[in-house]
């Protein structure tokens, strides 16, 4: 349902008596007048975040609503626009099609054909909900929505109900199989979203990641979101390539394979570990399709994307917004280029 606050701030926006919807009526005017190719979409998402944030300034709102008014100011501008953009192109339709195609045949495989280890898998039975029901449902609902701070929260709440899940499985499994419970890796955590994206409503999902890929801005790509947003474009890339032959004799490319090597090796006496030997990775700085040797790790960990070169460094994921103060709505040039960040090489990473 759409709130009075946001009817409200909608008639504003609307209303070309009110400076604000002045201002957003010219620059409609002059984003119909463009090419719709030749205008970045992160521009438009990048003006956006700046009008709501020349607008908190000028009528002094406070900072934490930041995320909410964002949001009401997403849906309220670019339900306007988004068929100017022209998002859903002949290559996302086509996309959809292999998804919608691949999916159908993947929610036919079990926990186990999907590689889910033993302990994170839920009960499969007609009399009961799928497992991992929740994510699920979450998953769905971001294929009836169009902003991408919609679709990422949506996204991020799938997530957490796959954390959430995923323990309580943990600790019912722990019982019966003898062993301490532990939290979901990285590796574990991939081929449970798969399951979950085939066992969804996956009708305008590929849609839903371009539309974020194309509109996020780069303070939106550091948040936990757009983590998990990327988490979601790897799975859909896997299940639009994916194949019936990949699971073939009940087996999973997800499924740990020990290797010879170490084989032989566990049957011989741990090595004692000098200062010079290399330390493991921890889980949460490998890739998500990666093969998981253990599931031993912190429950529900903060995601920490790393960035490697010869060292190894690491950025906090942040969703505050930035603290630089923005022009108020009135004061801004209008012009569909605005933007608040190096622009010069974001429209490279448009294409898939």
């Amino acid at each position: 349902p759409i709130h009075s606050e946001e009817l409200n701030f909608d008639r504003i926006l609307s209303d070309q008596r009110h400076p604000e919807g002045k201002a957003l009526a010219r620059w409609h005017t002059m984003l119909e007048a463009k090419e719709s190719r030749s205008i970045p979409p992160r521009k438009i998402g990048s003006f956006i975040r700046n009008f709501a944030k020349g607008f908190m300034q000028e009528y002094g709102i406070k900072e934490d609503m930041w995320e909410y008014l964002h949001l009401i100011f997403q849906r309220i501008i670019l339900k306007r626009i988004l068929g100017v953009l022209n998002i859903e192109d002949d290559y996302v339709r086509e996309k959809e099609k292999q998804l919608m195609r691949n999916a159908q045949w993947m929610s036919s495989l079990t926990q186990h054909q999907m590689g889910i280890p033993e302990m994170f898998r839920g009960a499969e039975g007609e009399s009961s909900d799928l497992p991992y029901q929740q994510a699920i449902r979450c998953l769905s609902d971001a294929c009836t929505v169009r902003t991408p701070l919609d679709i990422m929260y949506c996204v991020l709440h799938c997530a957490k109900m796959i954390y959430s899940s995923s323990q309580r499985y943990a600790e019912a499994n722990s019982v019966r199989m003898a062993i301490k419970v532990t939290g979901i890796g990285a590796d574990s955590f991939f081929p449970v979203l798969l399951y979950v994206v085939a066992h969804s409503e996956v009708k305008g999902l590929y849609t839903a990641s371009h539309t974020v890929k194309l509109l996020a801005t780069k303070a939106e790509n550091t948040s936990e979101k757009m983590y998990y947003m990327t988490a979601l474009e790897g799975a859909l890339h896997y299940i639009v390539n994916a194949s019936p032959k990949d699971f073939q004799g009940g087996k999973s490319p997800f499924t740990p394979t020990p290797t010879a090597e170490f084989r032989k090796n566990s049957a011989k006496t741990p090595p004692v570990t000098h200062a010079t030997t290399a330390t493991k990775p921890s889980s949460s700085s490998r890739s998500l399709t990666s093969v998981d040797k253990t599931v031993a790790i912190a429950p529900n960990p903060t995601p920490t994307p790393t960035t490697t070169t010869t060292t190894t460094t690491t950025s906090t994921p942040s969703s505050l917004p930035s603290s630089t103060p923005s022009p108020s709505p009135t004061d801004q040039k209008l012009t569909p280029m605005d933007d608040d960040d190096d622009d010069d090489d974001d429209d490279n990473d448009d294409d898939d």
